[in-house]
């Protein structure tokens, strides 16, 4: 392991941070990730003295504030602009005041970027024995944006390159991710505002649900994953997946850190159990996992 860090979020231990924190430590956890709603916290509501008081509870148990996770209320930014932008704003001068550098901002539905098709080689004139064949190759399928899907992005666009002038002035880094659209439409979120401070959080659980193989996801978006939100799933037809252990589903952990250890990926992975029935007992077996990858 080259660099990386390994943090838990929070949530997966449940919503007690005074409880959490020292279960994390004693775990051997590096950091951890905040959701914006933890219980009945809400670190948006919090008062500059309460926001000091979680982050001195962590760094009480030598646990750093890896980041802090959010998702775009309505599960889109389309038709709520003004209401996403003081969203994400709200949350980032929470991150301020916690000290947090990363911001990762589940954009939920996004317009449709076309993505190019990429040949991959299926059969080789070797594979084939001494019947010399042109090299087959496989194509993977496009999506096929819209007129209406060029509009929408004019208008995801124009909210980006706000929140891109409010990361710049805070010094924040945000990372984004959809559960509910493709990784091509996340990329073309992240780059199309030319912000340097914006990047993908890159959840092992989409790429299981999106058209790219892993070799192609780290083609588009290694050099833009900012994070890295590692969780499992056993991988079943139409996209469709079923929560596992790290480790346990049919994701390919080996090659995907190989990966970006290669690209020069230095930053945090961040453990989320979730949605598995035993959240602590697979967290602790996550950790071992990936410290032996």
């Amino acid at each position: 392991m080259t660099g990386r860090q390994l943090g838990l979020r929070v949530v997966s231990l449940g919503e007690d941070v005074r409880k959490i924190a020292p279960a994390a430590q004693r775990m051997g956890y590096q950091g951890v990730q905040l959701d914006v709603r933890m219980g009945e916290l809400d670190l948006c509501q919090l008062s500059g003295s309460g926001r000091r008081e979680v982050r001195h509870l962590f760094e009480a148990h030598d646990l750093k504030l890896a980041s802090v996770r959010m998702q775009v209320e309505g599960n889109a930014i389309i038709g709520q602009s003004d209401r996403a932008l003081w969203a994400v704003q709200r949350v980032m001068e929470a991150a301020v005041g916690l000290g947090v550098k990363t911001v990762c901002v589940d954009l939920g539905q996004l317009p449709i970027a076309a993505n190019s098709p990429t040949a991959r080689p299926s059969v080789t004139p070797k594979q084939a024995g001494l019947i010399i064949l042109p090299e087959m190759v496989k194509v993977e399928p496009v999506e096929l944006s819209t007129p209406a899907d060029e509009q929408a992005w004019i208008t995801v666009d124009g909210i980006l390159r706000e929140v891109g002038q409010l990361a710049d002035r805070m010094g924040l880094t945000l990372a984004f991710s959809s559960e509910l659209s493709s990784l091509a439409s996340v990329k073309r979120a992240a780059q199309r505002p030319q912000c340097p401070l914006f990047g993908v959080d890159l959840d092992a659980v989409s790429m299981l649900r999106d058209r790219w193989s892993l070799d192609k996801t780290l083609d588009e978006v290694g050099a833009l994953t900012r994070h890295v939100r590692a969780r499992d799933a056993l991988q079943g037809s139409g996209g469709r997946t079923r929560p596992a252990g790290i480790g346990q589903g049919s994701l390919n952990w080996p090659e995907l850190l190989v990966g970006l250890d290669d690209g020069g990926y230095g930053g945090w992975v961040i453990v989320d159990t979730v949605d598995l029935t035993d959240r602590v007992g697979e967290a602790r077996r996550a950790l071992a996992v990936l410290r032996d990858k």
